[in-house]
């Protein structure tokens, strides 16, 4: 059985955004670390909402492992409301 931990989960955030911002720059580890430091570690269990509805959203989110659903709602003219649904991960 695999362990899994928040300071594993931690470890493999920074592994894969290192991997990402290098694919288009490459780093030292000085400007990496400030970086890392515009960051925090959060883990959600299946089914919990990032955002509850009227929450503003004043964050952006890494997705390390799993999947995201996102709806939302926007008013439009005449009280009519359109939704949107889709899942990303990996």
């Amino acid at each position: 059985m695999a362990l899994h931990s928040p300071a594993l989960a931690t470890i493999k955030m920074k592994h894969h955004l290192k991997q990402h911002i290098e694919e288009i720059i490459k780093l030292t580890d000085e400007e990496f670390e400030f970086i890392l430091s515009h960051f925090e570690t959060t883990n959600k269990r299946k089914r919990q909402y990032l955002l509850q509805e009227g929450e503003i959203a004043d964050k952006e989110y890494w997705i390390v492992k799993g999947c995201l659903k996102a709806t939302f709602l926007m008013k439009m003219e005449k009280n009519i409301f359109y939704s949107s649904e889709w899942k990303i991960g990996g």
